[in-house]
């Protein structure tokens, strides 16, 4: 029998990016419902463009729209106060860094703080398109470790209740801890799936992994639901399968699951409908 461990202990710190008021209060609110007991510091950041341009176009956005001029530092402020008050036994960090490189700077931020999840809302669709509020979710996971969950309106105080864990050519270490952590605290159920094409040569390499990854979750006491699909490993067919078992949470590693083929640094989030209640959870692959 494995010795489980309560992964959800690992996001004691816990980072909110910030764009606007909105978007940080809806991550803010997600990650107090999800790990109050367990946090220690939020950090809320914004980074700020050093380009003119990029800073042209912003005002410009806001002044198109008509919506009210907040500065960062005004906005900074507030949520400082506002969850100081929700969670008083969390530390609140707000910090502004002046960068030219958006994904850069957060990544900087997480190493020289040592934070263990960044929470990111869906992005709006938007006629003008902001490159300072884009992450590169691979690049920043690849690069840190720190796990980024990526949430909806409707993901607030929606219970997680089916789990969708992906497997391909390896046992998924970090994600069987976190599945199984989840569906202690929650009650949830786990479904586990991987996509084969019987031509692929790493074939037998994947229907191993899957056997053993059901098997350790059933060594953990769970009894997963198991489903092979059969086609090319894509983004798009994982999120399809999410939507289908109706789940509340997909699981998944940079790189192949997350990324969309043929298209430059967008990824299954660019599909992920702002409608849905689905959390997507990744997390760097390897032994935890």
């Amino acid at each position: 029998m494995f010795v489980l461990h309560n992964k959800m202990q690992y996001f004691k710190n816990i980072l909110i990016p910030v764009s606007n008021l909105e978007e940080a209060v809806l991550a803010a609110d997600k990650a107090i419902e999800l790990y109050a007991d367990e946090m220690h510091s939020m950090h809320f950041v914004n980074v700020q463009p050093r380009i003119n341009w990029v800073a042209d176009l912003f005002s410009f956005a806001r002044e198109k729209t008509g919506s009210k001029s907040v500065s960062a530092i005004e906005i900074l402020a507030t949520l400082k106060e506002t969850f100081s008050a929700k969670a008083p036994h969390i530390t609140i960090i707000t910090r502004q860094i002046f960068s030219g490189g958006y994904t850069q700077a957060l990544i900087q931020y997480i190493n020289d703080n040592e934070l263990e999840l960044l929470i990111q809302p869906k992005r709006k669709n938007k006629k003008i398109s902001l490159p300072t509020s884009s992450i590169k979710i691979n690049k920043l996971v690849k690069q840190t470790g720190c796990a980024l969950l990526t949430v909806t309106p409707s993901c607030l105080h929606h219970p997680i209740k089916s789990i969708v864990l992906p497997v391909s050519t390896f046992i998924p270490e970090k994600k069987i801890e976190m599945a199984s952590a989840l569906a202690r605290k929650y009650n949830a159920h786990i479904y586990i799936i991987t996509i084969m094409d019987l031509n692929d040569e790493d074939s037998k390499t994947i229907a191993d992994a899957f056997y053993l990854t059901y098997k350790r979750l059933k060594d953990y006491g769970h009894s997963p639901q198991y489903k092979v699909l059969s086609g090319n490993h894509s983004a798009d067919l994982l999120l399809r399968y999410a939507n289908q078992v109706k789940a509340d949470m997909i699981l998944l590693n940079p790189g192949k699951e997350t990324s969309i083929p043929g298209v430059m640094n967008k990824t299954i989030v660019d599909l992920l409908n702002p409608l849905s209640h689905l959390h997507i959870l990744t997390l760097k692959p390897g032994i935890v």
